[in-house]
């Protein structure tokens, strides 16, 4: 079984894997040949660090946050990361694709997404110049 996408909620990845295995034993893999992880990366600043040291623990594969804003699901709630930390961190974790969420999106996820701040850090991206 190849998974394509795991929402961070999860909370625990491995767990997860574990559970898969021991109920419907399945054993997923996240990455081959023909395609990367994607996970969901809204509450990156709670659930970041769990995803940085579990790729970590797995050689830092290249991933895709597949789908995502710099706003926090479970609160709901602005994030407490800035635009250029929720965007850097991932860069600094071998990301290879980031799908941010929610330009039309009427709700807090898209003003999130088409904050200043938000245009702020794209702009420095997309010119090359570092996030912190």
């Amino acid at each position: 079984m190849n998974l394509n996408h795991i929402h961070l909620g999860v909370r625990d990845l491995g767990g997860a894997l574990d559970w898969l295995d021991r109920i419907w034993h399945l054993k997923p893999r996240f990455q081959n040949e023909n395609s990367l992880a994607g996970f969901s990366t809204y509450d990156l600043d709670k659930h970041g660090p769990e995803l940085f040291a579990d790729l970590a623990a797995r050689g830092n594969p290249r991933w895709a946050s597949s789908e995502g804003t710099n706003y926090n699901l479970s609160s709901p709630s602005p994030s407490s990361l800035t635009w250029d930390r929720y965007l850097g961190d991932m860069l600094a974790h071998n990301v290879a694709l980031i799908n941010v969420f929610g330009w039309n999106d009427p709700t807090p996820f898209g003003e999130a997404t088409r904050s200043d701040e938000a245009k702020a850090a794209y702009r420095k991206f997309v010119s090359g110049q570092p996030l912190k």
